[in-house]
């Protein structure tokens, strides 16, 4: 009793952390002294399971120098160590990966799994997510060979994140691979730092990963002060970007050139002109003014910091030349690194490369006011041998003047053998809340045995409105700001375009970021991606037409350029997950049609059919919906249950 007393009281002494720590991810370097103790090793097995349980998302980076030297002395090969790094050659590579990969990393899985995990355990060589070139030591300033060691290029980390990020537990094995297919030995504490630095740099797909590749290399990197300007780069041959009392100061004519700016300098004033968009800005070399004209409107800027000469050349504030264009500007201390976001530029790039999504976004969604909007929705489920089918035909009210949206649905269906007839879903949005009751969830009790359902049955009562905060459960997921914007544009009725709302979400005051940057290229490149399989047309009356249709083949090839899984895994689920998505619909300043196909189906035994279709006409009927008072909050509830299916 005292034992679980003491568990007890450190379990709450732990709950406040938890609470802080829940969703983060942990990198755990497991040495190869740890794993000589057999009790040891259970206890360490168990507390990173506790990890997984309680929230977090541990990932195991393990050694076994023991292991692969005792493997050594019983080949009658003897061991030999330069400056702490282990002599490689071919047979020592051979046996390293033979026991790293085959004796323990599996002894860790299976020790994992056997305290109530679910571990996976991989090496660097699969997906040659560990990339690497052969690492060279030094002794007395000479340069020697030690054979097969690894120096990490860079880490793909998206097949971690698939892991950790679902049920699983990586251990990872620090093996790497090289571009000619070659396997290296890494020293684990190597590998467990570079997977963690990784980890602060955001998946993205193969080809946004190509145009932010020099980006995302600058994180650690201090030797000098780096420009990000969107998702590149800056290069300054001559000479480079100094910090002067906290400035960064850049050559002015290549600073500007760089930002897309076309640079006029007249030599015998001094002078110089530089033009970008509808933004003109003049200043004369080592005055502190800058005049600046936006589209007819005319401001100056003071600088803080007076330009300096460095080897001939002019360098300014960067921050200033950056501010006088509009761009959003930023500085990361910990890689020295200036971040300029130009989002115009971004913006009007993608609309290039993505004219359909493009256009979608740009399109303002007319506001239809019938009293009712029609719609019918009928789907099929077949799971083993149970079969369930469900039709439903009802009415949306239509949005009115005040942002407030009701519905009226009505189910009429079949689960298993029991029937649940005239099932209820009353609903309203408004300002930014979900508000509802429903009669389902207590017939779906009554018609299935299942606990969990009837479970909620007593928390869910037909009679009772409940309501959910949209804002504060998007915020809670760790949505991004951006999306939320979006969401939050939709709910309200936003007369804005999207794409402006879009747009605003990464113009908003303060430092941008690296990551910023990043995210921006890797959601761009995924518009890009899908982008082939929409049409859109545009319409009489300033109306467009959309078509969409896209199979499980194509999302799972866009799917493998974003996360990098293995040939295997891409393999597995296109043989095991198929689907193809249809739809059609047109919308005018009159009405709106659309219908929509969605068949499924996962490992044979498992498939959904469902069709869409729905109809809206513009009248001078406006619907008030009641919103409801007194609603029962259940956002908390609502989160907690998405986070728990998530972990």
């Amino acid at each position: 009793m005292q034992e679980l007393i003491k568990k007890a009281g450190i379990l709450i002494e732990a709950l406040p952390y938890i609470q802080k720590f829940s969703g983060k991810t942990v990198v755990i370097k497991y040495c190869g002294n740890a794993m000589i103790n057999e009790e040891l090793k259970n206890s360490v097995m168990e507390d990173i399971t506790l990890l997984k349980f309680i929230g977090l998302n541990p990932i195991v980076v393990h050694g076994g120098g023991p292991d692969i030297s005792k493997a050594l002395n019983e080949r009658g090969v003897k061991s030999k160590f330069v400056n702490g790094l282990r002599v490689t050659d071919d047979i020592t590579m051979q046996t390293a990966q033979q026991v790293l990969i085959g004796k323990t990393n599996k002894e860790i899985v299976a020790l994992l799994n056997t305290n109530g995990g679910r571990a996976v355990g991989i090496s660097g060589i699969d997906g040659s997510f560990i990339e690497c070139k052969k690492q060279y030591t030094e002794v007395d300033g000479e340069k020697v060979d030690i054979g097969y060691v690894g120096d990490i290029v860079h880490v793909k980390h998206c097949l971690i994140d698939l892991l950790s990020s679902d049920q699983y537990i990586p251990v990872i094995a620090p093996i790497g691979t090289d571009e000619d297919g070659n396997s290296y030995n890494i020293n684990a504490d190597t590998v467990a730092a570079a997977v963690a630095a990784s980890m602060v740099v955001p998946c993205f797909s193969v080809s946004a990963a190509e145009r932010v590749k020099e980006v995302s290399s600058v994180y650690g990197d201090k030797s000098e002060i780096h420009i990000v300007y969107n998702d590149k780069v800056v290069k300054y041959d001559d000479v480079k970007p100094v910090n002067t009392d906290g400035r960064v100061m850049i050559p002015f004519r290549a600073a500007l050139e760089n930002m897309g700016a076309s640079v006029d300098y007249d030599d015998s004033s001094r002078l110089v002109t530089a033009k970008k968009g509808d933004t003109t800005i003049k200043f004369t070399l080592m005055d502190d003014t800058i005049y600046v004209d936006n589209n007819g409107s005319e401001s100056t800027v003071k600088m803080d910091t007076p330009m300096i000469i460095v080897d001939d050349r002019t360098l300014v504030p960067i921050r200033f030349m950056s501010n006088a264009f509009g761009m959003q500007v930023g500085w990361d201390g910990n890689t020295e690194t200036v971040v300029i976001l130009d989002a115009d530029d971004y913006f009007n790039e993608f609309e290039n490369s993505a004219p359909n999504i493009s256009k979608l976004l740009n399109k303002e969604t007319p506001k239809y006011n019938k009293e009712y909007t029609a719609f019918d929705v009928s789907f099929d489920l077949n799971n083993g041998n149970s079969k369930y089918s469900v039709a439903a035909n009802g009415s949306i009210d239509g949005k009115n003047k005040d942002n407030v949206a009701g519905a009226d649905v009505k189910f009429n269906g079949s689960l298993n053998e029991s029937s649940v007839n005239d099932a209820t879903l009353n609903a309203v949005v408004a300002d930014d809340k979900v508000y509802f009751k429903t009669d389902v969830i207590e017939k779906l009790a009554q018609s299935l045995d299942n606990a969990k359902i009837k479970a909620l049955a007593l928390i869910v009562k037909s009679d009772v409105w409940y309501s959910i905060d949209l804002n504060k459960a998007l915020t809670s997921l760790g949505v991004p700001a951006a999306t939320i914007n979006i969401v939050d544009s939709a709910v309200g009725g936003n007369t804005a375009k999207a794409m402006d709302t879009l747009k605003s979400a990464y113009q908003t005051e303060g430092d941008t970021d690296i990551d910023t940057i990043i995210s921006l290229a890797s959601m761009f490149d995924m518009y890009e991606q899908m982008d082939k399989y929409i049409t859109v047309t545009e319409t009489e009356n300033g109306g467009y037409s959309l078509k969409m249709n896209i199979k499980s083949e194509d999302m799972l090839n866009i799917l493998k350029n974003i996360s990098n899984i293995s040939d295997s895994d891409y393999n597995q689920l296109k043989n095991d997950f198929k689907f193809n998505i249809s739809a059609n619909s047109k919308t005018d300043a009159t009405k709106s049609t659309s219908d929509a196909n969605i068949e499924v189906g996962y490992a044979d035994d498992m498939s959904l059919k469902m069709t869409v279709s729905s109809n809206a006409e513009k009248d001078d009927t406006i619907v008030t919906p009641e919103i409801p008072t007194g609603a029962a909050d259940i956002t908390d509830l609502f989160v907690s249950a998405i986070k728990t299916k998530n972990n």
